[in-house]
């Protein structure tokens, strides 16, 4: 753990949430009995990984997370992913914000999730990803889930719901952005009640569900 991002994955490649703590006997993972949430306080990232590493992140909650004033900044409010490949697994994403600059003229992405050339194939599956936003009065690309340059990547079998791709400013992709890349696979999604932008002018939002 680190004060700053949350969680950053350096030497663990496999990160397991949702454990009982039992110092012996059977393991017992139940991600409602057991949470194991990774806060951002709505003043951090939750986690960032770079570097080149492959790792899994398992059974976490990763909420209230905002990029803003970050390193890297206005990327991936939730979970930020740089040059890495990820294997992202039963994870509940809630109230993350990729960022709210002073700037209407910037670019937010990926308010719970984003994958940004990612260096092998990334998977997305099993998670919750609720009431994310990539920006707050700026334009912003991907509110629940962004993906960029990312091949051969495979989103599945995730609720995807009442994520933003901005608040008051152009919005693409509510439930999940993903440019420029090749040889996506997007199967077995349940994506409800997704927007491009909420309290946007007419014609500012683009891609409800999904953005491509």
């Amino acid at each position: 753990l680190d004060g700053v991002t949350g969680v950053q994955t350096c030497a663990l490649p496999i990160l397991c949430g949702a454990w009982d703590g039992a110092p012996t006997g059977a393991v017992v993972r139940n991600p409602k009995l057991y949470p194991s949430v990774i806060d951002g306080e709505k003043e951090r990232r939750g986690v960032y990984a770079s570097g080149g590493i492959s790792f899994t992140l398992d059974g976490f909650v990763v909420e209230n997370g905002n990029a803003t004033g970050v390193p890297r900044p206005l990327r991936g409010g939730g979970i930020y992913v740089y040059q890495a490949r990820p294997i992202l697994l039963n994870n509940l994403i809630r109230s993350n914000l990729a960022g709210a600059p002073v700037d209407p003229s910037s670019w937010c992405y990926g308010g719970g999730i984003y994958v940004d050339h990612p260096t092998g194939p990334a998977l997305i599956s099993g998670n919750e990803v609720t009431d994310n936003a990539a920006a707050v009065g700026c334009y912003g690309v991907g509110g629940g889930i962004g993906l960029s340059s990312a091949t051969r990547a495979v989103v599945s079998d995730n609720s995807i719901r009442g994520n933003a791709g901005s608040s008051g400013g152009s919005g693409y992709g509510g439930g999940m952005s993903a440019v420029s890349c090749d040889d996506l696979e997007i199967n077995d999604n349940d994506l409800e009640d997704n927007a491009g932008s909420v309290d946007a002018p007419a014609g500012h939002a683009r891609g409800g569900a999904i953005y491509l």
